[in-house]
């Protein structure tokens, strides 16, 4: 399938910074060959993101992919931003359970 500029909308705008939203039944590998977003050179500018969910009519997927060149003559390039991986390690216990007494203060 093609580029379909119904589908990208605005998030937020700010100091000269889009960050946008594109949904596509397209496979996400698809919304990065060259020339997928030309049709949308003149809305999107170097450094905008755009938030995406792809292959919506299958198996959801979704990512980001950063705008690097967006050119007036309808030449746009994007590139795949990698996933964001946050793991919270739980903070140390303070207490500790001890059979026949309770809970009881570490240290």
């Amino acid at each position: 399938m093609a580029f379909q500029s119904k589908n990208l909308s605005v998030l937020a705008y700010a100091n000269g910074f889009t960050l946008w939203h594109y949904t596509t039944p397209d496979p996400a590998s698809d919304l990065q060959e060259e020339g997928y977003f030309d049709a949308a050179s003149e809305l999107v500018r170097p450094g905008d993101m755009i938030l995406f969910n792809a292959d919506t009519a299958r198996d959801i997927s979704g990512g980001v992919i950063a705008v690097l060149i967006a050119e007036d003559v309808g030449s746009v390039s994007v590139a795949g931003l990698p996933a964001l991986v946050v793991q919270r390690k739980p903070p140390p216990s303070l207490v500790e359970w001890c059979p026949g007494v309770g809970f009881v203060s570490k240290g």
